[in-house]
């Protein structure tokens, strides 16, 4: 796998700082990324963790699914994040779709 260290570690350390201003999809797309990446940045996780339990209302389904994969990828067990996770899932089930819940 492709991974330029320095770089993903300056985007890291820039985001920190700024992860108050993100939008749902923005915290989602990025620990995406880093999952994909199989980086374990903690600062950022730890970051985004606590900017998405506090936004966690406005998630929709695809930040959702993509937040609870990246967790899972990166192994982080981060236990509030998860059950507010689920909890969004399960009020929100009836009109999530198949494609959705797959994810």
């Amino acid at each position: 796998m492709l991974q330029d260290s320095p770089l993903l570690a300056s985007i890291a350390q820039e985001s920190v700082p700024r992860v108050g201003t993100f939008a749902p999809q923005n915290l989602s797309n990025t620990i995406w990324a880093f999952a994909t990446l199989e980086v374990h940045n903690l600062p950022l996780m730890h970051a985004i963790t606590g900017q998405s339990l506090c936004t966690i209302t406005q998630f929709g389904q695809q930040e959702l699914t993509n937040t609870a994969w990246s967790c899972a990828a990166l192994e982080w067990t981060d236990m509030p994040l998860l059950m507010a996770i689920a909890g969004a899932s399960v009020q929100r089930i009836e009109v999530m779709s198949c494609q959705g819940l797959a994810n």
